[in-house]
């Protein structure tokens, strides 16, 4: 009797998951294709945008074809924001840019010309990228089970490795006496983003005159390390929470451990999405501590990580203070999430590829390293050189798709995407078999920091992450000297 009700369990679990996945692709065609007709439907799109429907419309139908990895939407995290990034480069970004009056930031209007060629390649990218996740999801399915059937952490710990306190002690102390050296470097933090063009103004201006004053190993120094702390600081906190009230006042510790999320997700540097990434990547731990706690709480965090996405995005782009506010959502959405305009730049750049500029990409690209390579041509160089026509301006993140067209040609051009992909799975399987919270919680953003380059980044910037997650890496390591506390579940 009990081996039936037991098969009646997995038949009933199977169904309702199967019945989840219809949901998911339901919805995900009903988007795209209500995303096509706006823009097919649109008298005003220009003639180099004819092809743009098809954006919407292949990622619908490509998801059907790969419809086994919505299998994992929602309970692999590296899979769910592939998906929700690529979602957002082939739906929603084409709607704005039909609302907007397909404005960016091309001055350069012979890129325009290529336009066709970029959208057919955005198109071949998510094909290879998805066939990719296909092959690769059933390596995560062993984690995935385990994910759902128990709680995953099993200990915590607030280290007891005198290593791990030195270098700790170490990297505060440094950040304080340089604050007390030079207070100017404090402008390099805020809360949030300047919600003007004349606060943005200011911290542009008062942003050169730090550097013009404060040493540049100093400062480079001082940021390096705040973005450390920056990662460790608030999981210790939790972990403090946990230890301190877990068991005696559960709704206390969950409410001041969102709180602890909260501060991270709004204390920003000039990198803005680091704290974005770092705050989801802590509820995903909460989550994980206080599961029963945490489930009702999940709509309204999406709410507010939605709402703080594009607040950031708004605010910076000085969208808030535009008259025309839809032309700069395109503009904005365009550049961050590496629209057709974008990927079309890479077309024209001009340059004979040889391995001086492949190795000026990486130089530059390496902490302190890229200051021996900073007065050679890159790529971004070439790339904003191009989208702009002069050498003026150079804010534009090279799209990774681009840069692997300027590289390898067409067919190999998803080659750095799926590179990053690879690493992204691999960590959060590394992160899905750790029992220690600490460790667990590194693995977890190293892995959205992965999932999230193909889209949002470039090979320069992935290069730099990668640089910065081999430090992080062996703080887990400098830190496996600990004594062990059971952790207190609710």
């Amino acid at each position: 009797m009990s081996l039936i009700n037991k098969s009646n369990k997995i038949y009933s679990k199977n169904s309702n998951r199967f019945n989840v996945l219809i949901i998911y692709i339901f919805i995900l065609i009903a988007i795209s294709l209500i995303s096509t007709l706006i823009i097919s439907f649109d008298n005003d799109k220009p003639t180099y945008y004819n092809l743009l429907p098809l954006l919407p419309i292949s990622f619908g139908l490509i998801s059907c074809v790969f419809a086994n990895i919505y299998n994992y939407f929602f309970r692999s995290i590296s899979v769910t924001i592939i998906i929700a990034t690529y979602f957002m480069r082939l739906v929603i970004v084409p709607v704005f840019m039909s609302f907007g009056g397909y404005t960016s930031k091309i001055t350069n209007t012979e890129v325009l010309f290529y336009v066709d060629n970029a959208i057919l390649l955005m198109i071949f990218e998510m094909i290879i990228v998805f066939s990719l996740l296909a092959l690769s999801v059933s390596k995560l399915s062993l984690s995935a089970r385990n994910v759902t059937k128990k709680i995953k952490i099993k200990e915590q710990f607030i280290s007891k490795s005198l290593i791990f306190k030195i270098f700790l002690f170490g990297l505060i102390s440094f950040e304080i006496l340089v604050l007390f050296l030079h207070p100017e470097v404090a402008s390099y933090v805020g809360l949030f983003t300047q919600f003007s063009e004349q606060g943005r103004l200011e911290h542009a201006i008062q942003s050169i005159y730090v550097r013009e004053i404060v040493p540049g190993l100093i400062f480079t120094l001082f940021t390096f390390i705040f973005n450390i702390l920056q990662l460790i600081i608030p999981i210790l906190c939790i972990q403090f929470i946990n230890l301190k009230f877990g068991k005696a006042n559960t709704k206390f510790a969950v409410n001041l451990s969102i709180f602890v999320v909260f501060l991270t997700g709004i204390i920003m540097t000039s990198e803005k999405a680091n704290s974005i990434l770092i705050a989801l990547s802590l509820f995903l731990i909460i989550y994980n501590i206080y599961p029963t706690h945490i489930r009702k709480k999940i709509p309204f965090f999406v709410l507010f990580f939605i709402v703080l996405v594009f607040a950031g995005l708004i605010f910076k782009s000085g969208a808030n203070s535009n008259n025309n506010f839809l032309s700069s959502i395109s503009t904005i959405l365009n550049a961050y999430f590496s629209g057709p305009a974008n990927v079309a730049v890479s077309f024209l750049m001009r340059d004979d590829i040889n391995i001086n500029i492949f190795l000026s990409d990486i130089g530059n690209s390496i902490p302190f390293i890229k200051f021996f390579f900073q007065d050679l041509m890159t790529t971004p160089k070439l790339f904003n050189y191009t989208l702009y026509g002069n050498t003026n301006f150079a804010d534009q993140i090279i799209p990774m798709i681009g840069q692997g067209y300027f590289y390898f040609g067409f067919l190999l051009s998803p080659i750095l995407a799926c590179l990053f992909i690879k690493l992204a799975l691999l960590f959060e399987k590394k992160g899905n078999r750790e029992s220690n919270v600490f460790s667990k919680y590194i693995y977890i953003f190293i892995s959205i920091g992965f999932a999230s380059g193909p889209i949002l980044y470039s090979l320069n910037i992935m290069i730099g992450v990668f640089c910065t997650q081999v430090i992080y890496i062996l703080i887990v390591k400098i830190s496996s000297k600990k004594k062990r506390n059971k952790i207190r579940y609710n």
